[in-house]
């Protein structure tokens, strides 16, 4: 893992997203038509998990991967950019017989079952700054809760 934020190269992040595809099929069910993935990380609050969705339409939790989990904490910090921050969730798709999409979230309030604490918020900008223009108004609220000490 890379200690200072940011510097992953893009075969580097290739190289981390194919071990997060990895993780997730070594556990995978049978019958399966797409498999996602989702990780939530703001500060210290993190969350996600997998969702198998059947061949019959089905679609069913299928707890989580503790491997692509790492994995995705590794190229969130790597993928960080000066003054523009990290994503604060991806969501990663998998369709037989093992191609996959990404999609990366940079700028909306990420959905966790328990909310992050404002504190949270603070521990995310002072990790990944943001410059003024690149925080959302939602995260510029949370950082002045925390501030209050809310």
């Amino acid at each position: 893992m890379f200690h200072q934020p940011g510097g992953m190269s893009p075969l580097e992040q290739q190289e981390a997203l194919n071990s997060v595809g990895r993780s997730i099929l070594e556990q995978h069910p049978e019958g399966w038509a797409r498999i996602e993935f989702t990780y939530k990380k703001v500060g210290g609050a993190a969350t996600g998990g997998i969702v198998v969705f059947r061949e019959d339409g089905t679609a069913e939790p299928f707890g989580s991967s503790k491997e692509a989990f790492s994995h995705s904490r590794n190229l969130r910090h790597g993928m960080y950019t000066e003054g523009q921050g990290t994503w604060f969730s991806l969501k990663y798709t998998i369709t037989p017989p093992g191609k996959y999409s990404v999609d990366f979230n940079y700028d909306e309030r990420p959905d966790f079952t328990f909310p992050p604490t404002p504190q949270d918020y603070a521990e995310e900008m002072k990790k990944y700054p943001r410059r003024p223009d690149r925080i959302p108004e939602w995260l510029q609220e949370e950082i002045k809760k925390a501030e209050r000490g809310e």
